[in-house]
């Protein structure tokens, strides 16, 4: 299956380099509704706990209603009548006294239509990582890439509601993304290290070298046929973080172009057993680097 949208790099690299970020939080009341060119490199602030963090309980719904087994397309109404589309997946049990684990999902760029996030976890994320038995959460972009202030907090306040709406075990909530969703995936692991105890940025462009001071593990996945981000300048920077004692896993493809998403399924899959073994280490140790 290829990228349902043929302007989603264009739309994000220009989104990277020129678009500004959005001023206005989003904050108060909640309604829920059951429905259905060149690379830049991605700035990553050194603090690992942000004030968005820690204020987001104060500027979003105390909670939300805790839903049943299946896969649940949801609307939260922000301040300023601003709408958080997201798509929710629960699994059987989820909540019930057990470890569960959340991923956060955040979509690549295009024209965000309602729930888009959603094709994420249809494409990519659902498939990859079903067996893992995590609850699985996909944002809309409120506008502008997963930098913009907006987006931020939104995703923040959400992992932060379902999380405890589920009894997420909270050293097992991991954040993952697909091209612009990989840029905010290395944005927001780098301000919120706090919130996510794992990140698995697929296909985007490479992170700051500040990362680097995270304890965070990465899980990076990146293709060597991508022709919007090369993969050179990913490799290089994911090498550099290794040299340097970061816990990072590398997965380097041969074959799937930027646009043929469902294709990484199996590599995102790999990441699962990754994912237990830091969830729950049977022994110290880094993974090292590999191809496939």
């Amino acid at each position: 299956m290829t990228h349902r949208k043929s302007l989603v790099t264009t739309a994000f690299v220009a989104l990277l380099t020129s678009t500004p970020a959005c001023s206005r939080s989003p904050v108060a009341r909640t309604t829920q509704s059951d429905g259905g060119t060149t690379p830049t490199v991605v700035k990553v602030e050194e603090a690992t706990r942000s004030p968005v963090s820690e204020q987001a309980g104060d500027v979003g719904p105390a909670t939300l209603a805790k839903l049943g087994a299946g896969v649940h397309k949801q609307t939260v109404t922000l301040r300023g009548g601003q709408q958080l589309r997201y798509t929710i997946s629960v699994p059987a049990n989820a909540g019930d006294g057990g470890k569960t684990a959340l991923v956060v999902s955040l979509h690549y760029g295009g024209k965000v239509t309602p729930f888009y996030g959603g094709d994420m976890l249809d494409e990519l994320v659902g498939p990859a990582l079903r067996n893992l038995g995590a609850v699985l959460v996909a944002p809309d972009s409120l506008g502008g890439d997963w930098s913009a202030p907006d987006n931020e907090q939104a995703v923040v306040w959400l992992t932060q509601t379902v999380r405890d709406v589920y009894a997420i075990d909270s050293k097992r909530v991991a954040l993952t993304g697909y091209s612009m969703g990989a840029a905010g995936t290395w944005f927001l692991a780098g301000r919120h290290a706090d919130l996510f105890s794992a990140a698995l940025p697929v296909s985007g462009p490479a992170g700051d070298s500040r990362v680097a001071a995270l304890r965070m593990p990465l899980y990076v996945i990146h293709s060597a046929h991508d022709e919007i981000f090369p993969i050179a300048r990913t490799k290089t920077f994911v090498l550099d973080l290794q040299a340097k004692g970061a816990n990072v896993q590398w997965q380097e493809l041969r074959d799937p172009t930027h646009y043929q998403v469902a294709d990484f399924v199996p590599a995102l899959a790999k990441a699962e057993p990754w994912l237990r073994a830091i969830w729950d280490p049977p022994h110290p140790g880094r993974p090292a680097i590999e191809a496939q």
